[in-house]
């Protein structure tokens, strides 16, 4: 009884971390061809020849960005697995998860475009005034990366287009007139 219990949440646990670390991993691997497109994007939506984020700077930002959302993201879910033991909670608890795995995602998308405007600690203050792009652009993407390999191609390249487009059109609403 116990060895099976055991073996279940041990499964859980691994099946979790894994489909945590895999949206990071993308994500990191990711950032300089995304940002890049990003920068493409913005260049054609404002008629602009703005220069492009180095390889390096990108990718350790990314790592940077990555590392940071990941170690947030985890201790929340062990917090809400954790209540999730709770029965009439658990269903919440999954939801939750979910909406918090989606944010984050969002928000690492969103910082392909950042990145061209905003130093790290003003990337946050950007998120925390725009949740809720961030929150559906990861609800998409981690949709769509579920899909296997398939998603896994196509997730990346249409999360960064859609965070570049939605966050330009925040940027330019929050600007004064």
């Amino acid at each position: 009884m116990v060895d099976g219990i055991s073996g279940w949440a041990t499964w859980l646990i691994l099946t979790i971390l894994t489909i945590l670390l895999f949206k990071y991993i993308i994500q990191i691997i990711a950032a300089p061809i995304m940002s890049s497109m990003s920068n493409k994007i913005l260049n054609q939506l404002e008629s602009g020849t703005r220069s492009e984020v180095g390889f390096m700077a990108s990718t350790m930002r990314g790592l940077r960005i990555s590392l940071g959302n990941l170690s947030k993201e985890l201790i929340i879910t062990v917090f809400l697995l954790l209540v999730s033991l709770v029965p009439v909670i658990g269903i919440a608890s999954s939801i939750l998860i979910f909406l918090l795995s989606s944010y984050y995602a969002g928000y690492g998308n969103l910082d392909y475009y950042m990145e061209h405007y905003f130093n790290v600690s003003e990337s946050k203050k950007f998120i925390k005034q725009n949740r809720g792009i961030a929150l559906g652009n990861g609800v998409v993407f981690v949709l769509i990366l579920s899909i296997p390999v398939l998603g896994w191609f196509l997730a990346p390249a249409l999360g960064g287009i859609a965070a570049t487009l939605s966050g330009h059109e925040a940027m330019k609403k929050s600007l004064p007139v």
